[in-house]
């Protein structure tokens, strides 16, 4: 009943919070799937761990077997976290201080408030902002976490 009420909203933003591991980075694109938010029209964004920001802030990692990532498990990735990913390493939200990820938050929402329903590409200089449209979702990474 509550996830239909939400498919109604014609503003309703979702955030997607998630660790920096191969299966979280291809999150965002599940819940564009027919059992979540298949409308185009809802944004969906990915306020989620990257590993950028996991090696940046210099986190505990936990470490797993190699392994070769698909296509699916490194949409919106830049090929230093893909190889970061694939050599193993993972890094979960809960051991980021409670006041960070709180600011990391809070500063996802201004901004992806700010971008409002813009549906072009729009990068900020700063680095701090990435926004980028396709027909199946909204991506919006911030580098709050470091």
């Amino acid at each position: 009943t509550i996830l239909q009420m939400l498919r109604r909203n014609p503003l309703l933003k979702v955030f997607v919070l998630h660790d920096a591991t191969p299966e979280a980075s291809r999150m965002s694109m599940g819940i564009r799937d027919e059992r979540w938010f298949p409308d185009p029209s809802i944004s969906i964004i990915d306020l989620g761990l990257r590993p950028l920001h996991a090696q940046q802030a210099s986190m505990v990692l936990q470490r797993t077997t190699p392994r070769q990532l698909g296509v699916g498990d490194t949409f919106g990735l830049t090929a230093e976290e893909v190889a970061w990913l694939a050599a193993g390493n993972r890094a979960e939200v809960e051991a980021v201080r409670p006041a960070k990820l709180m600011r990391a938050v809070y500063q996802g929402f201004a901004r992806a408030n700010q971008v409002g329903d813009t549906r072009d590409s729009v990068y900020d200089n700063t680095g701090a902002v990435i926004w980028i449209y396709d027909s199946n979702m909204d991506i919006y990474a911030s580098d709050s976490f470091g």
